[in-house]
């Protein structure tokens, strides 16, 4: 894109899926829509942005940029020239709706689709509507780190490490004075090791612009320096959580502050209650400022060493307030000390979780101590005087550094000036308030005399209508007769439909008892047929599924209806692998199943000469055992008439020779 071209991306949210959020995008040069995406997944929007290099970003709402990740990480390494404008924040204090600019500025009122709203945003931006958004008043966070973490070594590797430190270090400084020579306030946050520094954090509280030339970039070998801008999201009262709050209010407050990579802040009233104690990790100071200011009035800063901190120092300037310094730097031990003996004093009843607070709530303890002594004179003084006076602005006036008996003075004065004052704006008030009530007076009587006017006229419809709701009424009463009787009907219809709900819904349950059933039944079979494979059972397999389907069970016998169907089923026995038995259910006699034993090897037996027990109305189980004993039987049975067959067979044949002995005289 040339350089003479204004080139805005309009953006708007689409909605949310699987796959993330996505976005709706159109491109405009000059105020033309040259391109459009309408479903864009959020991390491919850097690259889209990064393509045509647009000036301005234009949204209807920051919150949809600031639900996207990538969108964060891309504004805050995003060109010093980007700008991101809320098209529908068309001044500071007025918002209007995109439906209302399209209608104001393109004369368009047809439905807006993510996509036709980002190339309205896209238009209108490039005309100059609306507010630029979403940095702070420019804070830039400059991050110098170690490019390599140095590992286990010897000599060389401490010298390397010593080196990489002293490197960081230098880089500091030289930051440091670039910043003091161009009058910009900073804060400086750093973690030390033995030779040098590990890692520092700068937040300048300039534009990023003004940085251009003074810092730059580095990604060297051995330190890396990163420069971000923080976005207003990172410095919403959300991160600064309050944990800890036993009263918020306006009062007047002692703040005692810790600094370093981690910050400790305490909270106490002018009474040594505390109101407040946490710690934060890179807690710059208008961060701070927004946290106490949001509890309480800071009236007086404390820090637990001596000289103060440049962060302490410009806090105290920053929030025109005192600075407290000890006479010299606590000790490990007098802060602990300090703090463990308010603990007890007040049960334990807060915690204290790190270093820091416990430092932090130790300046702000040593600061109240210092002054409490006076405190408790100024107390004595105005309940021995009986004085109308604000005791804590009595006390602000001693931190201030007036005398006990100058300090109630004041506060005396202060009271009664503040009071003076505020009968002054009362009585202005009140007087604005009657002239603007006697303006609605004379409008008032305006409309009472047109109401009259309209109250006759009124009149003579009201009778219109009486007459008409009388002739209404006397409908109504026969509707009435006729909805009783519908009514009736309809009750009992909702009766009967309620006994139907009723019904179906017992039936689902005996549906659902049955399958249930069923199923059990089948793992009971299951389980009865692997009883069977182990021997002491052999099922009874109906002649029509076997037909069918031969079963995979090992033994088995086949069951028939009557005797007349035997002897097919003896012609197919090659075909019924695994069949031991052919159990009849009709009774039969003894001969035709001797017989049937006689000519094949399979026994076939009536089913009352075996003992069998059945299963769910479907399943015959023989015993083993009883169709062994049978068979037995049926041998002897066999074997015996074998026996008598051959006898008879000898008596004809004997009889028959000596028949013919006697006829003929000779034998054959």
């Amino acid at each position: 894109m040339s350089s003479s071209q204004l080139v805005v991306a309009g953006i708007d949210f689409v909605g949310s899926s699987s796959e993330g959020i996505h976005y709706a995008i159109a491109i405009a040069v000059n105020g033309e829509i040259i391109e459009s995406y309408e479903n864009v997944r959020a991390k491919e929007v850097p690259s889209i942005l990064l393509k045509f290099k647009p000036s301005i970003l234009a949204v209807d709402s920051p919150s949809e940029i600031m639900m996207s990740k990538y969108l964060i990480k891309f504004l805050k390494k995003a060109p010093l020239s980007i700008k991101v404008v809320q098209v529908t924040k068309v001044s500071p204090d007025r918002e209007v709706s995109v439906e209302e600019l399209a209608r104001q500025y393109l004369n368009y009122s047809g439905t807006l689709t993510p996509l036709k709203t980002a190339e309205i945003l896209a238009i209108l931006a490039s005309r100059g509507v609306g507010t630029e958004i979403l940095f702070t008043r420019e804070i830039v966070k400059i991050v110098l780190v170690r490019r390599k973490v140095p590992g286990p070594g010897g000599m060389s590797q401490n010298r390397y490490q010593r080196s990489i430190s002293l490197k960081l270090l230098t880089a500091v400084r030289e930051i440091k004075k670039v910043l003091e020579e161009h009058n910009l306030d900073y804060d400086l946050f750093y973690r030390k090791t033995r030779y040098g520094l590990q890692s520092a954090i700068f937040y300048v509280y300039a534009p990023r612009e003004a940085l251009k030339g003074l810092v730059k970039q580095v990604t060297g070998t051995d330190i890396k320096i990163r420069i971000e801008r923080v976005l207003e999201s990172e410095l919403a009262t959300e991160r600064l959580k309050v944990r800890e709050v036993h009263e918020v209010s306006r009062k007047p407050m002692i703040v005692g502050v810790d600094p370093g990579i981690v910050t400790g802040v305490a909270l106490i009233d002018l009474n040594g209650n505390v109101l407040f104690v946490d710690s934060f990790r890179e807690l710059n100071r208008r961060d701070l400022i927004k946290l106490v200011t949001s509890l309480g009035k800071p009236v007086l800063v404390a820090t637990d060493v001596a000289p103060a901190p440049d962060y302490v120092k410009k806090l105290s300037s920053t929030l025109g307030v005192p600075l407290f310094t000890p006479p010299r730097s606590l000790t490990v031990a007098e802060k602990q000390e300090l703090v463990e003996k308010y603990l007890k004093k007040i049960g334990y009843s807060i915690r204290i979780r790190d270093t820091h607070q416990r430092d932090a709530l130790a300046a702000a303890l040593k600061a109240y101590y210092t002054y409490s002594c006076k405190f408790s004179q100024l107390e004595a003084l105005i309940r021995d005087l009986g004085l109308d006076v604000k005791i804590d602005e009595a006390k602000v006036n001693v931190i201030k550094g007036y005398c006990v008996k100058d300090a109630i003075l004041r506060a005396f004065q202060q009271t009664h000036k503040q009071r003076t004052e505020e009968v002054k704006v009362e009585y202005a008030t009140i007087s604005r308030k009657v002239k603007q009530l006697e303006e609605q007076v004379k409008v008032l009587n305006e409309k009472v005399r047109v109401l009259e006017e309209k109250k006759s006229v009124l009149e003579k419809e009201l009778e219109r209508v009486k007459r008409e709701r009388d002739e209404l009424r006397a409908r109504v009463e026969e509707l009435e007769i006729e909805l009783r009787s519908e009514a009736y009907r309809d009750r009992e219809l909702r009766e009967y439909m309620n006994r139907v709900s009723k019904l179906e819904q017992q039936l689902m349950e005996y549906i659902s008892k049955v399958r249930r059933l069923e199923d059990e039944r089948k793992q009971l079979i299951e389980l009865l047929k692997q009883v069977i494979t182990q021997g002491k059972y052999v099922p009874l397999i109906p002649l029509e599924v076997i037909e069918r389907r031969v079963p995979a069970v090992g033994r088995y016998g086949i069951l028939v209806k009557t005797i007349s169907v035997v002897p097919e089923v003896l012609s197919k026995l090659k075909e019924f692998s695994g069949a031991i038995a052919i159990v009849v259910e009709q009774d039969t006699s003894i001969d035709k199943l001797l017989e049937f034993m006689r000519i094949s090897s399979v026994l076939v037996v009536p089913l009352n000469r075996v003992r069998y027990v059945v299963l769910d109305h479907e399943l015959y189980l023989v015993e083993y055992e009883s169709l062994l004993r049978v068979q037995e039987e049926y041998r002897r049975e066999l074997e015996k008439r074998r026996d008598v067959r051959d006898m008879v067979i000898n008596i004809v044949k004997e009889y028959r020779q000596k028949r013919l002995w006697e006829l003929t005289g000779s034998v054959k």
